[in-house]
């Protein structure tokens, strides 16, 4: 489990599995072990991440693609949050933005062959949707 908060990007939690049972300590710490999976909790380490991070909420139960996961399209609430070795460095709300291509979508058709549009749901590029 992450967290993101104003200082930065941490690691709060982790489960793993090994095959081999292998786990190695977090900031000198074992973690509690299962006979399949070993837990990491309570843990604070900043992760030294740098690039962009999209956080949406306030999902729009309209028709939509159906994958795995939905585009920021599908949100009211979009912030774009950039960070650089885990420190936060930038926060954009893009809130607007989508609100404004929902509509340019409903006004023309944007998406007329399915495989385009499953091609686009899928795309990891931030700053094209």
């Amino acid at each position: 489990m992450y967290e993101l908060t104003p200082v930065g990007l941490y690691l709060r939690g982790l489960d793993r599995n090994d095959e081999n049972g292998y786990y190695l300590p977090i900031e000198g710490i074992d973690p509690a072990k299962d006979i399949d999976q070993a837990t990491y909790d309570d843990r604070s380490v900043l992760i030294p991440f740098t690039g962009k991070i999209r956080l949406a909420k306030d999902f729009i139960n309209q028709p939509r693609v159906n994958v795995a996961y939905q585009k920021a399209l599908a949100f009211k609430t979009v912030f774009d949050i950039t960070l650089k070795e885990g420190q936060v460095v930038g926060v954009k709300d893009r809130s607007w933005e989508m609100e404004q291509k929902r509509v340019a979508i409903k006004d023309c058709c944007r998406f007329p062959d399915k495989l385009e549009r499953i091609l686009d749901a899928f795309s990891l590029d931030l700053d094209l949707e």
